[in-house]
C-alpha cells in the first residue's frame, strides 16, 4: 500500500473514494485519467475494507472476552 495511505483514516479514504467516483464519472474526463483514479480507488477500497476487517475482529474479540 502506498505511503501517503498509511495514515489515512478510514473516514478520509471513504471520502476520497466518493470524490474519485464523482471525478470518474464526469463525462469530461480524459479517457487517459480514468486508469490512473480507478488505481487509486483499488487502493483505496482494500484499505476500507482492511479496517473494516480489522475493527470487525477487534469487536469480536472483546465481545468473545466478556462472555
Amino acid at each position: 500500500m502506498s505511503e501517503q495511505f498509511k495514515e489515512m483514516t478510514y473516514q478520509q479514504a471513504l471520502k476520497r473514494l466518493n470524490e474519485l467516483v464523482a471525478e470518474i464519472e464526469d463525462p469530461g474526463i480524459p479517457v487517459e485519467k480514468i486508469m490512473d483514479k480507478v488505481k487509486e480507488s483499488v487502493v483505496l477500497i482494500q484499505f476500507c475494507r482492511s479496517s473494516l476487517r480489522d475493527t470487525k475482529e477487534e469487536i469480536d474479540n472483546i465481545l468473545n472476552e466478556k462472555s
